[in-house]
């Protein structure tokens, strides 16, 4: 019996899988989103005709714009408070503690009143101690609710309805304390510039909180 000569495997050959074209893309500009196949010697080009692309041009230009325009006030922000007084840096902070409490109570009645949280006239923030006669507690959070403007107004902040609800909402043992904490303080720039950076931040939690919940 003859032996047969063993077959020679032959080498595989792949076959080459013709080029891919480009895949399609959407077109940036918002208001057309159509699919399209980009040109391969522009592939950067993100827009499908010339007027897509005028919008998109016309959008980056306004972006730039408004960064710019953005920085630049930051800047004659900067500038104008490093040049502020203590009284005028006293002023800014008072407005940004206000705003603050007024937020913060957003949901409760007035401090000094029944007048329900929903009036639509104008609230204060209603200091506990005046600022006049107790410069120490002038931003003190604790000292500080929101009143209507009847109250804090008209009736030099219904003191002692004020106190009762007081007491009510942050209990003796503080109340005691506000009523009988050091009267005078010097406040100096270092202080309000930093307390001012605190409270901006507190107003933008505060504010981010309030519009997630809405």
């Amino acid at each position: 019996m003859k032996r047969t000569t063993p077959l020679k495997r032959t080498p595989f050959i792949s076959i080459p899988k013709p080029p891919k074209g480009p895949r399609p893309k959407k077109c940036k500009n918002r208001a057309c989103r159509t699919s399209y196949i980009p040109d391969p010697s522009q592939p950067w080009k993100d827009w499908c005709s010339v007027d897509c692309g005028t919008v998109l041009a016309i959008e980056k230009l306004a972006k730039q714009k408004a960064a710019k325009e953005k920085s630049e006030r930051a800047e004659a922000k900067r500038r104008k408070e490093q040049g502020m007084s203590i009284r005028e840096r006293l002023a800014a902070l008072q407005v940004l503690v206000n705003r603050y409490v007024v937020l913060r109570d957003k949901d409760e009645n007035c401090i000094s009143c029944p007048m329900p949280a929903h009036y639509d006239g104008a609230w204060h923030a209603s200091h506990f101690k005046s600022v006049g006669s107790n410069s120490n507690l002038r931003f003190n959070l604790l000292n500080i609710h929101k009143g209507c403007a009847q109250c804090n107004l008209f009736k030099s902040g219904n003191i002692a309805e004020y106190e009762k609800r007081l007491r009510l909402k942050i209990g003796d043992d503080r109340v005691e304390w506000l009523k009988t904490a050091d009267r005078s303080r010097v406040y100096d720039h270092d202080y309000l510039i930093r307390f001012s950076i605190i409270m901006r931040r507190k107003i933008k939690r505060l504010e981010k909180r309030r519009g997630s919940s809405s």
